[in-house]
């Protein structure tokens, strides 16, 4: 293994690390980071690593470290779990790409969720956006504050983790979110653009896909609460519910919107994030087997199920609904692409719209 560290030909590493990203396939890739510990190596930034247990350094030595550019890796364990099991159940692993200048107070972060399988496919494609938005600045036009792109993952080698499960839908998805806003929100950095008379804000953009887009719909909710009750603000910028798994627990969220947001006033809604809904227009189509285009049996089992899951009918009604309760809201529907495929535009959308302020860039597939 070759170590990969800061040269002064900067563009020249950006370029090798980028074009070996990309020669990988998501499997692969994203494989290598669930089954790697990403060693630092990148300047100290606000993002610094938190003293862990002996549980986590031991889950941090199941795994065989490797070197990625600019690229940090830290192992949370909430502490209300650090109760001496030497089980990996309750770890988590924060991967977060490192400006080579570091963290500036206003640097659009971008949280997706699944990191240990979202994170590298947003990593290559901000390195791509960066270069993109560098080539395209006037000659004295200063530089923007550099994005950050953090993900959150498991100490396991599976792609999706199944605690997916209980850390993304209620009741124990307030677990995991007490976790992400104590362990990893509140160490960011606050923006310095804010007006004087609003409360100190944060330029954070949440993705959340499947189950992970249920979790970033109740963070919404969230953000609701915190307004109406003036307690607390809301972290978010910008929500991404992508491809949210809304027939869970027989379409249990759409039946609660009304009590969610029902009573949200247009006052009220003025202080949201931004909110994006997103989908694969193929994510109730089943891929035909054969090539004449023809359904064999476990095709139709499959279609069946698709049809009863409703995912793109119902993302559709998530949007509307919104509207309804007053939340301005973008539905996005990415042309051609089934369930997984969407996961990784959704991410690659979250970061054009936080770095550029606007959707998908050209290289992304058309919506």
């Amino acid at each position: 293994m070759i170590p990969l560290y800061h040269t002064t030909s900067r563009q020249a590493l950006r370029y090798l690390c980028t074009t070996a990203i990309s020669s990988l396939s998501i499997l692969s890739l994203s494989s290598a980071f669930a089954m790697t510990n990403i060693s630092a190596t990148a300047k100290a930034s606000n993002l610094q690593p938190q003293p862990i247990s002996e549980t986590v350094s031991q889950a941090s030595q199941t795994v065989t470290p490797i070197s990625l550019y600019n690229t940090e890796q830290r192992w949370i364990q909430p502490s209300s779990d650090s109760n001496g099991d030497t089980e990996q159940a309750h770890i988590y692993r924060l991967l977060s790409s490192q400006p080579i200048d570091g963290i500036h107070p206003d640097s659009p972060v971008i949280i997706t969720l699944d990191g240990d399988t979202l994170f590298p496919i947003g990593l290559r494609h901000l390195d791509l956006v960066q270069a993109r938005q560098s080539r395209t600045l006037k000659p004295n036009e200063p530089q923007p504050a550099p994005p950050v792109l953090l993900g959150i993952g498991y100490a396991q080698t599976r792609l999706f983790s199944q605690r997916r499960k209980t850390d993304f839908t209620p009741p124990t998805s307030s677990t995991f979110a007490d976790m992400l806003h104590r362990e990893v929100i509140e160490h960011l950095p606050t923006s310095t653009t804010q007006s004087h008379t609003s409360p100190p804000t944060k330029n954070i953009t949440l993705v959340g896909h499947s189950l992970g887009g249920l979790f970033a719909l109740s963070e919404l909710a969230s953000c609701v609460q915190a307004v109406q009750s003036h307690s607390q603000t809301c972290p978010y910028q910008h929500i991404v519910i992508a491809s949210p798994s809304l027939w869970w627990q027989d379409e249990l969220f759409l039946k609660q919107l009304e009590d969610l947001f029902g009573s949200l006033t247009p006052e009220q809604a003025q202080q949201l994030p931004k909110v994006t809904v997103t989908i694969g227009a193929l994510e109730q189509t089943a891929q035909p087997a054969s090539p004449t285009g023809q359904k064999t049996a476990i095709q139709g089992d499959r279609q069946s199920l698709l049809d009863e899951r409703k995912m793109v009918d119902n993302a559709k009604l998530l949007s509307q609904r919104l509207e309804q309760y007053g939340i301005a809201n973008q539905f996005v529907q990415f042309a051609g692409k089934r369930h997984h495929d969407s996961a990784e535009q959704a991410v690659k959308y979250a970061i054009d719209s936080a770095v550029l302020s606007k959707g998908l860039s050209d290289d992304t597939g058309s919506l």
